[in-house]
């Protein structure tokens, strides 16, 4: 069971997750709610794995994928040279 998602890991979801990646880049996806919609008509499978948990994964590597600004929300807020005890001595 992956503990982020709460979905079982197995070989067909696996796969299923490499077919909406492979898709995404072959298709040039680049908006995660035109890829639901997407899959809400033309792949069932896919749509109930959005629908179970997967959906937080394949919208971060739609918008890592294509570089957009938004993806910075995915990455912590804190840079590695912040010094958080320096802001309390002060």
């Amino acid at each position: 069971m992956n503990l982020i998602t709460m979905v079982p890991a197995t070989a067909r979801f696996i796969a299923q997750m490499r077919g909406m990646r492979r898709h995404i880049v072959e298709n040039n996806v680049t908006e995660f709610a035109v890829f639901q919609n997407w899959c809400d008509e033309n792949n069932e499978r896919w749509a109930e794995a959005l629908d179970s948990g997967c959906a937080i994964a394949i919208e971060k590597f739609i918008a890592d994928w294509n570089g957009r600004a938004d993806a910075n929300r995915w990455k912590h807020a804190a840079q590695p040279d912040d010094n958080i005890w320096d802001n309390e001595l002060k």
